[in-house]
């Protein structure tokens, strides 16, 4: 039988000391634990299976008293399968893409079911309830993208830009988190550089580049950094902390000879290959983006390898170079550099 209830402050208190998941159990105590419950429970919003159960969990974020719960959202849609066919995600490609995800969306509701089913794909209605429920949501303020090397569908492309639309979870975010490919990123950054100018709150983004099963041209590395940089351009204002960590052996001087100034950019993770491959006219590059940003950061992470990586996989000569600055190297390196406001720095150093 329901009893009054402790404060809820003195219940998380309380619930602290207990191991995780009890709150479930306790839930017909009192009606603060009941509340307690559903906001764990709605928290955080995994979207990772086109299952009715999962379909039924956004279908109940409609209710304002469900919605208002939510602040993470983590899409993974593992229900698409894998592609490797090396499609080519060009700007022109996604217009195409993004304008039949429209088409269907808009002409669909006018047809007959018959009809309808007709020009639908298997993922529009799995896609068409997250984004109408995601709608109510306006309280999520973390938003992370698993996608990595899967079949890429127009209801799917309209799906991600819809979040960034006035009505939908854009104005409130203020940490993105992305998990995909090079050859991937433009097609999920581009919406975000788009509707930049009221995006107004982002301030923390991190992003694991990984390796794809499609071939690495220097023209997909060239437009990945084109989109890195008009992110970085257009947020530069708002920013204060950047994770970049990156399984790619590409040429990192293309993106931090033009890295904009970041003027409130607090905490910053660099965890990349640093090398005579990846830096092919050394890392003066580097030490320049540092040091436009030297006076403001307070926590600095490099590591000569991604995270998800525990140590690097080629030489890292250039690096030992870079971190003790010998004679011949002084002017690109570290050392030559003064962090006032610092008070970590994480660096791991792999002995050869």
């Amino acid at each position: 039988m329901p009893t009054p209830g402790f404060p809820a402050e003195l219940w998380l208190q309380i619930l602290s000391y207990l191991p995780q998941g009890t709150v479930r159990r306790m839930v017909s105590v009192s009606r603060t634990l009941y509340e307690l419950y559903l906001d764990d429970f709605y928290k955080t919003i995994d979207f990772s299976s086109d299952s009715e159960r999962m379909l039924e969990k956004f279908q109940r974020l409609r209710f304002e008293s469900i919605a208002r719960r939510v602040q993470y959202l983590h899409i993974r849609p593992t229900f698409f399968p894998k592609s490797n066919d090396g499609l080519d995600q060009s700007a022109f490609r996604r217009k195409i893409m993004l304008g039949i995800g429209r088409l269907r969306c808009r002409t669909a509701a006018a047809l007959p079911r018959p009809l309808k089913m007709a020009l639908q794909n298997p993922t529009f209605e799995v896609l068409d309830i997250p984004k109408r429920s995601l709608k109510h949501c306006q309280t999520i303020q973390e938003l992370k993208i698993t996608f990595r090397d899967q079949k890429i569908t127009p209801s799917f492309l309209y799906f991600i830009d819809s979040l960034w639309a006035a009505d939908s979870i854009r104005p409130n975010i203020k940490k993105l988190f992305m998990d995909t490919t090079l050859v991937e990123l433009p097609l999920f950054l581009k919406p975000v550089v788009q509707f930049s100018p009221t995006t107004t709150n982002l301030q923390v983004f991190n992003l694991e580049l990984r390796l794809s099963n499609i071939e690495h041209t220097t023209a997909r590395w060239d437009r990945a950094i084109r989109i890195l940089l008009s992110f970085f351009t257009a947020f530069k204002d708002t920013l204060s902390a950047i994770t970049f960590s990156s399984e790619a052996s590409h040429d990192y001087g293309l993106l931090f000879d033009s890295f904009p100034h970041i003027p409130h950019l607090k905490e910053l993770q660099l965890l990349m290959h640093i090398n005579e491959e990846t830096f092919p006219r050394g890392a003066g590059s580097l030490t320049t983006f540092l040091s436009k940003h030297a006076s403001d950061l307070e926590a600095f992470t490099v590591r000569p390898h991604p995270r998800f990586m525990t140590k690097s996989q080629s030489g890292d000569n250039l690096f030992y170079l870079w971190l003790n600055g010998e004679e011949s190297t002084k002017s690109e390196s570290i050392v030559e550099l003064v962090f006032p406001n610092l008070h970590t720095f994480d660096v791991v150093v792999q002995i050869p």
